[in-house]
């Protein structure tokens, strides 16, 4: 049993079920490298969205050669990580093999260094328990006789490494066999500074403003963080909003936009404006969220109403990652599903009775099926499907 799962290859890692854990952008014309790639599966998500670019490495000779014969349209490199030209790429994947580095922290900047300027890096990592920046050492039963023990970091530990760059958590990945340790996905771009203009005429609150948001306990309310709470039932909102607010079918993953674009439209704004006041408790607040812009003025007499001096920074401009906002939906992943079935799919017994001595080897045990055969030489030797 490989590590990636393929429909004609059953492996220990849910590969289909992590792709949407990823909450991925749209890869169409960009680059891509997967660094720690095993046999490309994710590399063939790449091509099928019709990447410009996509690069695979890897350290194992044998899955680099597996993904060689399961997507030839990619470029894959057998090699240590630091094999890598000094290229960058839109998007680089790191999934489930940062803890094979010898060094984490140094490692996570040479991934950000093949980051483009407004690129993107992907991790899928485990994080261990722990109130201290540190690395964890975790034993994890890889196969039922063997074993092996890995550092993981803490949560204050990969704060600590992505201090530099602009980071979101995601959300969790899929649970892996023999591993103890939960995974998380977390984007990574490099942080640009931040320049915030205040350009009203005078008396408009400029000044006031300015002395309040660098208040060291300035409250911070995210709405993405706020949508994940309610959702994980660690704060309890009235019923007809939290009906609202759910995660993605299969992953713990939350849309927030879309999430909050039916609050508006259902006319729950009021209710949501109240539960987050509830929350700061009638003090200072930054409220962080997207509310579509049809509802701008709405929201601010909302909170005009609850007794606040409403300060609307706007507009913001996202336009140099505007890209990466681009997600690809659930039927792109079933689409990328029915291709990998279709892919290498033969008809068993027309195979067999048009090849006398791939039959033969089957019958004899010497190899598995006639699809393993036509997969792995029966392409290369042109063989006749019936």
């Amino acid at each position: 049993m490989g590590y990636q799962e393929f429909p004609w290859d059953r492996g220990n890692s849910r590969s289909m079920d992590k792709l949407r854990s990823l909450f991925l952008p749209v890869l169409t014309g960009k680059s891509v490298l997967d660094v720690g790639c095993n046999t490309g599966f994710f590399c063939g998500w790449a091509a099928f969205q019709k990447a410009a670019h996509v690069r695979g490495i890897d350290v194992d000779r044998n899955a680099i050669e597996t993904a060689r014969i399961y997507f030839p349209e990619c470029s894959f490199t057998c090699g240590d990580w630091e094999s890598i030209s000094d290229r960058t790429y839109d998007v680089v994947l790191c999934l489930s093999a940062i803890h094979y580095a010898r060094d984490f922290e140094t490692f996570v900047h040479f991934l950000m260094r093949h980051v483009a300027s407004n690129g993107l890096l992907v991790l899928e990592l485990g994080i261990a328990r722990g109130d201290t920046a540190a690395l964890v050492p975790v034993e994890r039963q890889i196969t039922s006789s063997i074993s092996d023990t890995r550092l993981f970091p803490t949560m204050p530990m990969l704060r600590q490494v992505l201090d530099r760059y602009a980071f979101k958590f995601i959300g969790k990945s899929v649970p892996q066999a023999g591993d103890p340790t939960p995974r998380h996905v977390i984007h990574v771009q490099h942080k640009k500074p931040c320049a915030v203009l205040l350009l009203g005429p005078h008396y408009s609150g400029k000044s006031s403003l300015v002395s309040e948001i660098i208040a060291p306990n300035l409250t911070r309310i995210s709405g993405d963080t706020f949508f994940g709470r309610v959702a994980a039932g660690q704060i309890y909102v009235e019923e007809s909003l939290a009906a609202l607010i759910h995660y993605l079918p299969g992953s713990t993953l939350l849309n927030c936009a879309a999430i909050m674009t039916k609050i508006c439209q259902k006319g729950l704004l009021p209710t949501l404006v109240n539960a987050i006041s509830q929350q700061v408790n009638k003090s200072d607040f930054v409220f962080d969220a997207y509310i579509p812009a049809d509802y701008h003025a709405v929201a601010v007499g909302l909170f005009e109403e609850q007794g606040f001096f409403v300060v609307q920074v706007s507009s913001m401009s996202c336009h140099q990652y505007s890209w990466i906002l681009e997600r690809a939906d659930s039927s792109s992943h079933d689409r990328y599903q029915r291709y990998l079935e279709k892919k290498f799919h033969i008809d068993e017994e027309a195979y067999l009775h048009a090849n006398p001595d791939v039959a033969a080897a089957v019958a004899a045990g010497k190899i598995p099926s006639g699809a393993w055969h036509y997969l792995y030489f029966g392409r290369k030797e042109k063989r006749r499907l019936t």
